[in-house]
């Protein structure tokens, strides 16, 4: 949820005492300033994690090279990308081909043609 804001602050040059900017949020056409709550979770605010969506390569890059209150540090730590299948899926079906072009037995010990539905897309293609 956007927070609403109410009040008003003044900038002053400590130097010369001069002022240099006012805000009143009574000058808001709803008597308030909106802004965000900064909340990245869908759930809770939907603005909020539209607008903070384009941080995850900033956040995953800090995350391997420091920045951003990570130290430097963990550049020097290993790291994996690991992709995960769920065992639920089941065996994934494929069209493997020989050296010489010709289609060789999926690991089920059958040829699968071209529009097998049990070939994912990406396999008949």
């Amino acid at each position: 949820m956007p927070v609403r804001l109410t009040g008003r602050t003044t900038t002053v040059d400590t130097t010369t005492g001069e002022v240099l900017r006012t805000y009143t949020s009574s000058a808001e056409p709803t008597g308030s300033l909106l802004t965000t709550c900064g909340n990245r979770r869908a759930s809770r605010c939907p603005a909020c994690s539209r607008l903070y969506a384009a941080d995850t390569y900033h956040l995953i890059r800090a995350g391997l090279s420091g920045g951003k209150t990570v130290p430097d540090t963990v550049r020097t730590h290993p790291r994996v990308f690991a992709t995960l299948t769920a065992p639920s899926f089941g065996p994934i079906h494929n069209r493997p081909t020989a050296p010489g072009g010709d289609t060789r037995p999926c690991r089920c010990h059958q040829l699968h043609g071209p529009t097998d539905p049990r070939t994912p897309c990406w396999a008949r293609c």
